[in-house]
């Protein structure tokens, strides 16, 4: 019974050759060990052996079914093939391409060897046939299943050898010589740069700023000129860049704790600096604000009032409860001693700094009783610490 009709048949041919007489004799065998499958007329081939016998000059030929036919399954298996030839024996592995009419064995017939482990081996059968690999002709080119070289990469068209003239805003919408794509060396040009008067939505303050020489003129643009005002020191007048306010134009503080020592007050009948007391001093020139505040504990007597005041050499010249150099009656309201009046923590004492308040370049604060029966003291010792503060914030 032939094969179906949707198997596709490969014809192969054989030649054996024996020297000295070049004639062979013998057969090959070519045995399908796992039947075939058609999906298009549902017909199974079983397994098969097909003989070929050699004629008289060594020729022989058998029509064998594709190992890759796509309407018939599996795919890609081989034949066993074995032959006899003058009493020698060959044995090997067959595979046939479905779109190659004729082969001949000599060409794709994989001889069994000895293989070495660990070595992985491609089968010559599958060179140039579909599913199996590339083959190369003698010049390294890829070949097809018949021997043809195979040129480019898919269907294209063939790009043009010339490149249109470019123009002041760039290319024609079809470049190339009557072609959709352009040559790889091909360039864009570089369009004109726009020109100020030619950005339509601009103003003239924004066009002059862009054409400005230089960046005074650009300033001249946006009316940011240098100023009119003439330097001084009057409010009429502008600042130097480099000016400084008196007293430094920064603020100093001196701050810290007194603990060396309470001080009980001297008995005296008229306003004088506290014997023995604290003083506080910072630097200073004329017009400066200076701040001194204190807090600290006081133990009271009979007729002692207390003041702060400003010292020059050990001396009251002004007094924080009248910023004069006479103090009031019973000194400062807020270290008032008595318990029927509760004193309320005060701003301590603040002068803008005048020439008789200075020494030396600075300014010296401390503190003034009227105590004519003597007793009460200053605490300024560890147990109670007296602590202060003097800022001058400048003019």
């Amino acid at each position: 019974m032939p094969f179906p009709g949707t198997l596709t048949l490969v014809t192969v041919g054989i030649q054996c050759d024996l020297p000295p007489s070049g004639a062979a004799t013998g057969w090959f065998e070519f045995t399908a060990a796992r039947p075939l499958l058609g999906g298009a007329d549902n017909s199974i081939v079983p397994p098969f052996t097909l003989r070929a016998d050699l004629a008289a000059d060594g020729s022989g030929s058998v029509q064998l079914p594709a190992n890759n036919d796509p309407q018939w399954s599996p795919t890609g298996w081989s034949y066993a093939v074995e032959g006899r030839v003058n009493g020698a024996t060959i044995t090997g592995t067959l595979q046939l391409d479905y779109q190659t009419a004729s082969v001949q064995l000599a060409d794709l017939l994989q001889v069994d060897g000895t293989a070495t482990a660990g070595t992985s081996y491609l089968l010559t059968s599958q060179r140039s046939v579909a599913s199996g690999v590339a083959g190369l002709d003698a010049d390294g080119d890829v070949i097809d299943a018949a021997g043809n070289k195979i040129v480019g990469g898919g269907a294209s068209g063939t790009p043009a050898g010339t490149v249109t003239a470019e123009t002041s805003y760039g290319r024609s919408s079809t470049a190339g010589a009557a072609s959709t794509y352009s040559r790889g060396d091909h360039t864009h040009g570089t369009p004109a740069a726009p020109t100020a008067s030619q950005i339509s939505d601009s103003t003239a303050t924004g066009r002059a700023v862009l054409t400005a020489a230089d960046a005074a003129a650009a300033r001249t643009a946006i009316g940011a000129g240098t100023s009119s005002l003439a330097l001084g020191e009057t409010d009429s007048t502008a600042a130097a860049g480099d000016h400084t306010h008196a007293g430094g134009g920064t603020v100093a503080i001196a701050h810290g704790y007194v603990t060396t020592g309470d001080v009980t007050p001297q008995t005296i009948g008229s306003w004088a600096a506290l014997t023995g007391g604290p003083t506080f001093s910072i630097a200073a020139v004329a017009g400066d604000a200076v701040e001194f505040s204190w807090a600290g504990l006081q133990a009271t007597a009979t007729g002692l009032f207390w003041d702060l005041c400003v010292l020059v050499d050990g001396s009251p010249v002004r007094y924080a409860s009248t910023g004069t150099g006479t103090p009031a009656i019973e000194g400062d309201p807020g270290l008032y001693p008595d318990s029927a009046f509760r004193s309320k923590p005060g701003l301590g004492m603040v002068v803008t700094c005048e020439s008789g308040d200075l020494s030396g370049g600075t300014i010296t604060f401390g503190f003034a009783i009227l105590n004519p029966s003597g007793g009460g003291k200053l605490y300024a010792g560890a147990a109670y610490p007296l602590r202060y503060r003097v800022a001058n914030w400048g003019s």
